[in-house]
């Protein structure tokens, strides 16, 4: 409290008011937030823009555990030719919100490369990327 009375900004409490602004406005409450993490331990957001919406759209997801890819995501994945309806469901299968997501109509009508973007977000954050490059000791 006695450092915003002297005007020092916490840049860290800034960004987490923001977030907890944009999720209201997405109808998240912080309780569904303690219970993903609950749930699912390692979980992450996203936001894009939407044409005709005045707030950016939250996306909530969990992090691919190596059980989840074998025993249910790589089992269902295969049984699809298209790749684009791979990504949908799999982005389907990973995000926590939008609930509607779980709905094929909805990759119909938003953005195009939303399920790229957000799978290849998701990958990261579930090792498929490392965080420093291959070094030699």
């Amino acid at each position: 409290m006695e450092e915003e009375t002297l005007g020092v900004r916490d840049p860290i409490a800034e960004r987490e008011q923001a977030r907890i602004q944009l999720f209201e406005k997405n109808g998240i409450t912080e309780e569904e937030v303690s219970k993903w993490k609950k749930a699912y331990g390692n979980i992450g957001w996203v936001s894009f823009v939407f044409p005709g919406i005045d707030y950016a759209v939250v996306f909530v997801y969990r992090s691919l555990t190596r059980k989840d890819w074998k025993e249910t995501l790589r089992p269902k994945l295969q049984q699809f030719a298209d790749e684009d309806l791979g990504k949908e469901i799999f982005c389907s299968y990973m995000l926590l919100h939008p609930k509607e997501a779980k709905e094929p109509e909805f990759w119909e009508t938003g953005p195009a490369f939303i399920p790229e973007t957000l799978e290849t977000i998701i990958m990261d954050v579930s090792g498929s990327q490392p965080l420093t490059a291959p070094s030699r000791v």
